[in-house]
């Protein structure tokens, strides 16, 4: 019997550090692709912007509506790889590296297209002097808890009581 549990001595440690290697690898997959998911939202996000900057500046030639688009691609991390204006509109196809642990030169891409028309109120409230009458009003500090309305959370609202 004493031979025995001398030979099971220690197998313990080996399930506890095969353990501990898988949670470890589980872990750094799971972290890198939480790294890819936000580089492909990153690139995502500098396409719409490159894209909706280019054809901000239609009236421009198909030169510099591309050169906008790149400089806005450039400020939100990006590297457009490709430019094409079409009129009125303009599209783009940017890249992303990926940081983190995965391997140097990892990149995610993503297109976008915007034309003019789509984004000419949008530059019109940019280029727009603020107006008076735009303000939101913020109620005085002095007002009571109960005067405030009842609050909902996703759930039922939640009421004040009075009290008693």
């Amino acid at each position: 019997m004493k031979g025995r549990r001398q030979a099971d001595e220690g197998s313990a440690s080996v399930l506890v550090v095969a353990l501990v290697a898988f949670v470890t690898g589980l872990t750094f997959s799971a972290l890198s692709l939480a790294e890819v998911r936000i580089a492909r939202h990153r690139a995502a996000a500098a396409a719409d912007l490159a894209a909706v900057a280019g054809a901000a500046a239609w009236p421009a030639s198909p030169s510099a509506m591309c050169a906008r688009a790149r400089e806005v691609g450039t400020l939100n991390g990006a590297v457009v790889t490709e430019c094409r204006p079409d009129g009125n509109a303009v599209s783009v196809h940017v890249t992303v590296g990926v940081p983190g642990a995965l391997p140097l030169g990892t990149v995610v891409s993503a297109r976008a297209r915007a034309a003019r028309d789509a984004v000419a109120p949008l530059v019109a409230l940019a280029t727009e002097a603020p107006r008076a009458d735009r303000s939101v009003p913020r109620p005085p500090l002095e007002q009571s808890p109960q005067a405030l309305p009842a609050l909902s959370v996703g759930r039922s609202p939640v009421k004040r009581m009075a009290a008693p």
